[in-house]
């Protein structure tokens, strides 16, 4: 008796989970994704957002390191704490928990203590992720860690390091990776027609068409693919073996049309020869064969580099499979890479299609073959084990190899020692895309500010410790007495164990004055009309209860420099260093300070452009103004920006930033910049 087999199998419910994004990056990006395994450093809204869109695409595992509480202020700006249960509770601990409910098949963990106690007493413990991401540290931490995972070396693998920093509506992420080797590159479209270096078989089958056939349907089908060929061999033999150049595009052109039939009106086929010399035909010949089997500059740079030239039992397969690329182009009789095999959709029989599409993979197939081939004779002459390299890994290999990309990288301490200043200039003089990198500057500012205070400018001293964990200046984070450590692993079907942590806060109630401080403008100084807003949610000074009300007087007068908007509290806590209100336009002019000695070490040719220093001092307003608080609309993006580049480090698909990423969300503008 014999059985049939189902004409389709409902797919599982892993791939139906995650049917969304395995089209964006395949099984193999998702194993990579669900292998992973990543530390986030400290507990916060943004900490939450970034894992949030982690946890639901399905990485392995988490931890969050921090040994904060959480406090009132906590809970109207993140939402992964839970009013009436999280209070006074490790925060690290309950947004693990509670990011844990969106997907149980990742691990969450939380470790309940200070990161910079940590990092001195236990380096160890960072080098074991795979990525490591900080939010919201002190510059002083996340140095040190930088630096430390900057050191790993092979065969320990390199431990991408992202800084995460947000305030108000700006934020900024910095990436710092040794080299990132991207095969999967996702291009508009791998085809390689081969048009201007056909192989023998290919041509053999174009000359097998006659393009004056009287044969009206058999010359309506005759793919694009072949009309060119043929035109293209026409020419040579006219010019004496010399492709058309970008002059010849007319003359090129009008040798196609004189093949169309003037008695046909199907002619698509033709229509589609003319549309495909741009990518085809015109393209590969200005690019020395770029595109057309020809090796990229950016791929041939990779010949040349150490890791190529030698190989050995330390090499990563990405170097042993350039390696073998390098051969396998040398041994080409047109120094060709290998065929994808890809074939578009065209005009054509069924018949004829079936035919042309064979000869394509045929010539792929034996590519592959002989690839294959010269990659097992590098992997031995390396040392490397036999069968280091998957045979899915060699294939996706050879299909993208016009298309590889590699980046290296600069370390967290590299751009804050050195950053490449002439970015500075082109980045303003951007005639398109709106201006980010006053943000930069800004953000460079204050954590030069944050080291000699101890507090964020526009903050007091006890909200500054809620966002980098009481760090003193210099010295990262804080040491968190009367915090107990300890770790916990949290899923969705575990009870969640915590030490409990005990903490006491003073609030100092003042009364503040009725002239309330403003950023420096440079406009008229005409008097001004103003708009009293009330507000019931946590003063960003993260000590008032949800029912403290923040008074705001936003300035409607129009001015050179942005709106100014100054914060008067009631009933909060008040700044370590003066029993009053925030100094606003002290802590104005000391950030502005700050930001000229950045642009006067790295940037000297921003001095005399008052263009750009107003829009840096625009900046630098915002960024007081805003006293690095939280907004949930702010943490939202930014999570997401974060969250993508951490997919793309960890699948090593698509091409992540190099290496700054500057976020403005007054002009809704993302600026990417390589300092």
């Amino acid at each position: 008796m014999t059985t049939t087999a189902p004409l389709s199998e409902r797919p599982s419910a892993h791939t139906q989970r995650y049917d969304r994004q395995l089209r964006l990056w395949a099984s193999s990006g998702q194993a990579s994704l669900e292998k992973s395994n990543i530390l986030v450093v400290g507990a916060s809204a943004l900490s939450a957002q970034i894992l949030k869109n982690l946890v639901l695409p399905g990485i392995g595992a988490f931890t969050i390191l921090d040994h904060r509480t959480v406090d009132p202020a906590s809970l109207g700006t993140n939402f992964f704490l839970q009013p009436g249960h999280s209070e006074g509770k490790p925060a690290a601990a309950e947004i693990a928990r509670l990011l844990a409910e969106l997907n149980d098949g990742v691990k969450a963990n939380a470790t309940v203590e200070s990161p910079a106690d940590l990092l001195a007493r236990q380096p160890g413990f960072f080098t074991a992720f795979d990525l490591v991401i900080s939010v919201d540290q002190p510059r002083a931490f996340d140095l040190a860690l930088s630096d430390l995972c900057w050191a790993q070396q092979p065969p320990s693998p390199h431990i991408p390091f992202l800084r995460v920093a947000s305030a108000g509506m700006v934020g900024q992420l910095s990436l710092s990776v040794h080299q990132v080797a991207i095969v999967e590159t996702h291009p508009d479209s791998i085809v390689d027609l081969r048009l201007t270096r056909p192989f023998p078989e290919l041509q053999a089958l174009a000359d097998s068409f006659d393009l004056d056939t009287p044969d009206t349907m058999l010359h309506s089908h005759i793919p694009m693919v072949v009309i060119l060929l043929n035109k293209l061999k026409q020419w040579r033999q006219s010019h004496g073996g010399a492709l058309p150049t970008t002059a010849d595009r007319a003359a090129f052109a009008a040798l196609v049309n004189a093949s169309r039939r003037p008695d046909s009106p199907d002619a698509e086929n033709f229509d589609e020869a003319i549309a495909a010399l741009g990518k085809h035909v015109w393209r590969p010949i200005a690019s020395d064969g770029v595109g057309g089997g020809g090796v990229p500059p950016e791929v041939a740079d990779m010949f040349k580099q150490p890791e190529c030239l030698e190989v050995g039992p330390n090499s990563t397969n990405f170097w042993l499979l350039v390696r073998a690329l390098r051969d396998f182009v040398a041994a080409s009789p047109t120094h060709s890479l290998p065929l994808s095999g890809s074939l578009p959709d065209m005009k054509a029989t069924s018949e004829i299609y079936v035919r042309l599409q064979a000869c394509y993979r045929a010539k792929a197939a034996a590519d592959l073959a002989e690839f294959t081939r010269i990659l097992d004779d590098v992997v031995a002459a390396a040392g490397v084990a036999a069968g280091a390299v998957g045979g899915d890994e060699v294939l996706a290999f050879v299909k993208h190899a016009g298309y590889l990309k590699l980046i290296r990288g600069r370390s967290e301490r590299q751009r804050y020692e050195a950053p490449d200043g002439s970015v500075a200039a082109m980045a303003f003089m951007d005639p398109v895309n709106p201006s980010t990198f006053q943000h930069h500057v800004a953000l460079s500012a204050s954590d030069a500010f944050f080291e000699k205070h101890g507090r964020y400018p526009g903050s007091t001293l006890a909200f500054s410790r809620t966002i980098s964990g009481g760090g003193e200046p210099g010295g990262g984070a804080g040491t968190g007495e009367g915090v107990a450590s300890t770790t916990t692993t949290t899923t969705t079907t575990t009870t969640t164990t915590t030490t409990t942590t005990t903490t006491t806060t003073t609030t100092t109630t003042t009364t503040n004055k009725e002239g309330a401080a403003s950023v420096p403008s440079e406009g008229d100084e005409t008097t001004r009309s103003a708009k009293r807003h009330k507000s019931e949610t946590p003063t960003r000074d993260g000590i008032g209860g949800a029912g403290e009300e923040v008074d705001m007087v936003v300035d409607d007068s129009s001015s050179s420099s942005s709106s100014q908007t100054t914060m008067r509290r009631r009933g909060g806590q008040v700044d370590a260093d003066a029993e009053g209100d925030v100094d606003v336009e002290g802590d104005t002019e000391a950030l502005l300070a700050l930001a000229a000695e950045w642009t006067h070490r790295h940037a000297p040719s921003l001095k005399d452009d008052e263009e750009s220093w107003d829009k840096i001092r625009d900046a630098v307003a915002e960024l007081v103004r805003s006293g690095h608080a939280s907004l949930p609309a702010t943490t939202a993006l930014l999570g997401g920006i974060v969250a993508q580049e951490t997919i793309k480090l960890i699948t090593r698909q698509y091409v992540p930033a190099d290496n700054t990423v500057v976020y403005d969300g007054i002009q809704q503008a993302v600026g990417v910049f390589r300092l």
